[in-house]
């Protein structure tokens, strides 16, 4: 194994709505943390730099403060939520819509005027902004669109117009690094195949319930986001602390650019217990040089709705279709997602044994024997989120671990 850490640890910054203030500290803690990958969405309800001059000058404290603490930044031009036609599923504030969208408000530009080709005022706000982006030297990666699945527009005008907005920008600033996020893993393939750049696909238990085995089979992309469940209530939970864990470890291991992003970063910056795992993560000291893996004896079990968390997300939604009856159509889409998770029989652990290095990863929600492994009599288990060694045992409780011969 290789005796070198390449791996930068990473997290959303996302939109943070109390100003740049709060970004400054939250900038600090990440520098603590030692995490140097940061992602910033330009959005209506925060920092709206694409088309708001005033916000451009925030940004530019923004980066400005990453440039000076060595952080470097995936930055996303536009959110899927300020492209739709109705309010976001989420809220009922109609700014955050095309109804509050400057290309409407402004310009009096139709919402289908605007993805039939790139406007020229459009052009010109991305050209004032890359006037400033070009100032800088740690932008990795130029995000188009946060989860552009989610615009509510026919694929072939969508594509078209994602096309025609990477060829601008390829041509007139080819150095960047350009990709898109989309939230449903369904449509990833039809993404990948129609799009000219990089397809970010957002991990939320999908589309397995095991981040390391989502990190494999969707190899060598950032991710954008992740988080066991989309809801921050959660955050705390064992659950969501395992797939945080195997999410960061499993791309280091592999040596991967950057580690996925979580998405729940004033939960993360907070918690005792995610630092924790976060400080014996930095403490690594090696990575595979063989990605050569089978996976060992999985469990099948069916998941069992949970009502009592359940429950009031679905009463917030049913509240929203009844005030805006239109967007029953846009939740089409996100029951047909909720169901699928509900009724797809997962596999609630997984054993991934590299075998060319004999390293064992495994990521389990449930309490899983050992005893069919095949171990040396020098082999060591890692409880990466306890983040100690601990001795031989047949059983091992919920978590991630490494079991190696090598010294973690």
């Amino acid at each position: 194994m290789d005796e070198i850490i390449k791996t930068k640890l990473g997290i959303n910054l996302a939109w943070i709505t109390s100003g740049k203030k709060k970004y400054i500290e939250c900038i600090e803690k990440c520098k603590k943390l030692n995490i140097t990958y940061i992602r910033i969405i330009l959005s209506s309800w925060s920092l709206n730099a694409l088309s708001e001059k005033s916000k451009q000058n925030e940004l530019k404290e923004i980066l400005d403060i990453c440039e000076i603490n060595k952080l470097e930044v995936h930055l996303t031009l536009m959110n899927f939520v300020d492209y739709n036609k109705y309010v976001y599923n989420d809220t009922n504030t109609p700014d955050y819509s095309w109804l509050g969208n400057v290309y409407n408000k402004k310009h009096k530009i139709s919402r289908q005027t605007f993805f039939e080709t790139l406007q020229e005022v459009f052009k010109k706000d991305i050209e004032n902004l890359f006037f400033l982006l070009n100032q800088y030297g740690n932008i990795r990666n130029i995000e188009l669109i946060n989860e552009c699945d989610q615009i509510e527009i026919g694929c072939t005008l969508k594509f078209k117009w994602i096309n025609q907005f990477i060829s601008f920008l390829k041509s007139k600033y080819p150095t960047y690094n350009y990709s898109i996020s989309i939230s449903n893993h369904l449509l990833y393939k039809k993404y990948k195949e129609n799009i000219k750049c990089t397809i970010d696909l957002h991990m939320y238990s999908f589309p397995t319930e095991s981040m390391a085995l989502n990190i494999l089979e969707y190899n060598g992309n950032v991710v954008g986001e992740f988080a066991k469940y989309s809801d921050y209530h959660n955050i705390d939970s064992i659950n969501s602390r395992i797939y945080f864990t195997a999410g960061i470890w499993i791309a280091s291991l592999l040596n991967y650019k950057v580690t996925p992003l979580h998405w729940w970063w004033d939960e993360l910056l907070e918690s005792e217990a995610y630092c924790k795992i976060i400080k014996f993560f930095n403490n690594k000291k090696f990575s595979l040089k063989s990605n050569k893996y089978v996976l060992i004896k999985q469990i099948v079990f069916s998941k069992e709705l949970n009502k009592s968390k359940e429950n009031r997300k679905i009463y917030e939604r049913i509240i929203n279709i009844i005030k805006h009856p239109l967007i029953l159509i846009h939740e089409l889409n996100s029951i047909k997602k909720f169901l699928y998770k509900k009724v797809y029989e997962e596999k609630n652990h997984r054993i991934i044994y590299f075998y060319e290095e004999n390293i064992y990863f495994i990521e389990t929600y449930q309490k899983i024997y050992t005893h069919n492994l095949v171990l040396s009599k020098k082999a060591k288990i890692y409880n990466l989120i306890n983040a100690k060694c601990i001795k031989s045992n047949d059983i091992l409780e919920p978590g991630v671990y490494v079991i190696t011969d090598v010294q973690l």
